[in-house]
């Protein structure tokens, strides 16, 4: 039986994750739901049974951010790679998890052009999952705006799997017509340093390779029966689709969105609205299905009226932009789209953005580095393992916010936004010092410390109330 479509989950309450992987270019996330409840049922006729219809229900999620494609163009760069390994481990830790492909842009532009746009992000995203060589021609043949892949992308493509283009600069020189040689002779084929149809499928092929290679050199992929449609469509309803600008974390306040429209502020502009242009990736639970024709959202090569019949009532007032700037993980009044909304719940990938640099040192109450011990790293409702190293740094991305460093033991500490009380030195600093803020290294370390606090607050108490039993 299909999931249900149509629920209405309560739209304010957080979901609890664990951040898996952090980075400039995205975020990867598992969702730890609450036990499942009792579910109460009756003896039936023959005539009558007990249904159960579950709602669909994100279990996981990957985002893709902006940086990681050219600007205005569906090509995914290199350093994309990082974002992909994270996604092969999620999908590990999940394999019978059916997953769906979302793309979303930013509110500038119209609405057709944008849920194209969108659309071929989410087909490029696709196709490097499933080897789809054939959409990536497809991308690369026929334009949409902006959108055009050319010399520069089979450049970069060259140079990601170490062949010497030169300057990646959309000319076709000597230097990149010998790349491509060289590319074909390793490939066996026709060596005429023209990138060919044919040339072109074996290049999509070796970079999607290399994009979803792991640090440990395996590479991984996801056949179309292990997405949410399970490729019944050839379109791809149901297994990825184009939101275009109709879902943005971000708003800009009036009076911002007003100074953006001068034509010095264009750059400006579009990097504020990064946020808004990502790719994020649902992972269902087990064995989920649901058969393309009842799945609401259009393919991506159609246009937005089957997204306007699941806008909000008061979707023109959602996407205005009002007298202050708005983001979805305060105001949950962004998403214009109430099937989206629903869908995804209050998803980590939606509500975390940005990727901070938290450097910390921990050390106990004598000053000695807590090395190569665990913490939890909490920012909103999302957790992050980390572990110290041997001078008692933990060193790492988090997602924007206040964070809480947390200990087994339940205890925390908070630092970054809201918190500007709370001041460390640098760890270089400490570091160039000594190890330790003493003459000599003492006799105890981490445990025997706590110990050895423990011991003279027990003496303390001892000389104050004496030992006798009362």
């Amino acid at each position: 039986m299909p999931p249900e479509l149509d629920q209405t989950p309560d739209e304010t309450s957080h979901e609890r994750a664990r951040l898996h992987h952090v980075s400039e270019g995205g975020l990867t996330a598992e969702v730890l739901r609450d036990p499942p409840q009792t579910v109460l049922v009756a003896p039936a006729t023959k005539s009558e049974k007990n249904t159960l219809r579950l709602p669909l229900e994100p279990i996981g999620c990957w985002r893709l951010d902006d940086p990681r494609f050219h600007f205005d163009s569906s090509f995914i760069t290199p350093a994309a790679r990082e974002e992909f390994a994270a996604l092969g481990q999620l999908h590990q830790l999940l394999p019978d998890a059916p997953i769906s492909v979302f793309g979303h842009a930013d509110p500038v532009g119209n609405d057709e052009y944008n849920k194209r746009l969108s659309g071929r992000r989410a087909e490029a995203v696709y196709a490097v999952i499933t080897r789809n060589a054939a959409m990536w021609e497809a991308l690369y043949s026929q334009p949409h705006g902006e959108d055009h892949w050319r010399t520069r992308e089979i450049q970069t493509i060259l140079a990601a799997l170490g062949y010497d283009t030169g300057p990646i600069d959309g000319i076709q020189g000597p230097i990149t017509t010998a790349a491509i040689r060289n590319f074909q002779k390793d490939h066996e084929l026709l060596a005429d340093g023209i990138a060919g149809p044919i040339t072109r499928k074996q290049l999509f092929l070796s970079y999607m390779d290399h994009l979803c290679t792991g640090d440990d050199g395996a590479t991984f992929s996801i056949r179309p029966t292990g997405f949410l449609g399970r490729g019944a469509d050839p379109k791809g309803k149901a297994d990825y689709q184009g939101c275009g600008e109709f879902n943005p974390v971000l708003l800009f306040s009036a009076a911002e969105n007003t100074a953006f429209q001068a034509p010095s502020q264009r750059e400006a502009r579009n990097q504020e609205n990064t946020p808004n242009r990502r790719i994020v990736v649902y992972f269902f639970r087990a064995n989920v299905e649901t058969p393309p024709k009842k799945w609401p959202c259009p393919r991506t090569n159609e246009g937005t009226a089957l997204c306007k019949t699941r806008l909000y009532a008061d979707s023109a007032q959602r996407r205005s932009f009002q007298a202050e700037r708005r983001e979805w993980a305060q105001t949950h009044d962004t998403f214009a789209c109430r099937f989206y909304q629903r869908l995804i719940m209050d998803s980590a990938c939606e509500r975390l953005h940005g990727a901070v640099p938290l450097l910390v040192k921990i050390v106990d109450h004598l000053g000695y580095p807590v090395d190569l011990k665990p913490f939890t790293l909490v920012v909103s409702d999302a957790e992050k393992e980390a572990t110290t190293d041997k001078q008692g740094v933990i060193n790492t991305l988090m997602p924007r916010g206040a964070v809480a460093l947390e200990t087994g033991e339940e205890k925390s500490v908070f630092f970054g936004n809201g918190y500007d009380f709370y001041t460390h030195d640098k760890v270089s600093e400490l570091d160039s010092v000594s190890p330790y803020p003493f003459p000599e290294e003492p006799g105890s370390k981490n445990g025997r410390a706590t110990a050895d606090l423990i011991a003279e607050l027990t003496a303390e108490l001892d000389s104050i109330f004496g030992t006798d039993e009362p």
